[in-house]
């Protein structure tokens, strides 16, 4: 009888010593498991901003014109929210068009300042790059399996990109700071 108990006791103490290693484990592995999602998708986040960076600093005499144009002029622009790849070809178009009807054949940065195209192309010119840079945000971040990716321009106000960015310049004096967040 006292061996029986004696018995009970030590099985019972191994069940719960047992029960309480399988505890601590899952619970370690669950932690385990977490910090490992969330350094993939930092790196995941990292490599669509490296993406976005090089796509936007590979066109930069383009792409800041549309952004200085923009920022002056966002509260007029109509554009949007549902577009894809073929209107952004006719806002091209329609560039293109307006472009080449008042200076036939010149190339924007090596024939003619962007300065002296008139206000329609540089309205034209900078829907089309809006739509197009936008367009590439999104699709990145559906390639890269992100749930949002945003190009913002810091304006010195209290604003905050909340989540995981990325601040670059394009290298150029006139270059205005801007920054990629992107949310898993």
């Amino acid at each position: 009888m006292k061996n029986q108990r004696l018995t009970f006791k030590f099985t019972l103490m191994f069940a719960l010593f047992t029960i309480l290693t399988l505890l601590i484990t899952a619970q370690l592995s669950y932690y385990n498991q977490v910090n490992l999602y969330q350094h993939q998708r930092e790196v995941s986040i990292q490599y669509i901003a490296d993406y976005l960076d090089k796509l936007v600093v590979s066109d930069s005499d383009n792409f800041l014109n549309m952004q200085h144009y923009f920022i002056a002029h966002y509260k007029e622009f109509k554009i949007p929210v549902d577009y894809g790849e073929e209107e952004i070809e006719q806002s091209r178009m329609r560039y293109e068009t307006l472009k080449e009807a008042q200076f036939p054949g010149k190339v924007i940065g090596k024939d003619i300042l962007y300065d002296e195209l008139s206000d329609e192309v540089k309205a034209a010119h900078a829907i089309y790059n809006y739509e197009y840079y936008r367009y590439m945000f999104e699709e990145a971040a559906k390639s890269f399996n992100i749930i949002y990716a945003y190009y913002l321009v810091p304006t010195g106000e209290s604003e905050m990109c909340i989540g995981f960015w990325m601040r670059f310049e394009i290298p150029k004096k006139k270059a205005a700071p801007i920054c990629i967040c992107a949310w898993t």
